[in-house]
């Protein structure tokens, strides 16, 4: 998913389903087509992650119940009415790649350009 991807989610482009992994999985429709993409739950694969607690707290937090999911936050908590910006979107993505180890300069773009790859090995 691109930065431009990420901002434009949408609240209503979500669903939260009970998946093949038993428990809840977050699953967003992209662009209105059929671009997916499903979060599995904790557990799932070896996974500590649990992102329908995370989407639950965020917008139960940013008081969203319709438009643009990830919104920006002013540095007293405030919670913007419109998207993140790209740029914001893509700071965050560094950021957390850096607190993960991944090499210095990774960003949105490389995690693009890996599943284009990924997606040419699997035919």
């Amino acid at each position: 998913m691109t930065t431009a991807g990420i901002t434009r989610v949408a609240f209503e482009d979500v669903t939260v389903d009970k998946g093949d992994w038993g428990p809840y999985a977050l699953d967003f429709q992209l662009y209105g087509g059929d671009d997916r993409v499903i979060l599995e739950p904790a557990g799932a694969r070896g996974t500590a992650l649990d992102p329908v607690s995370a989407f639950r707290a965020w917008t139960t937090y940013a008081g969203i119940d319709s438009g643009p999911l990830f919104r920006s936050v002013d540095r007293h908590g405030r919670v913007s009415e419109g998207p993140l910006s790209k740029m914001s979107a893509g700071r965050i993505v560094r950021r957390r790649a850096r607190v993960v180890g991944l090499p210095e300069g990774t960003g949105p773009e490389v995690f693009r350009r890996r599943r284009r790859v990924n997606s040419m090995q699997e035919g």
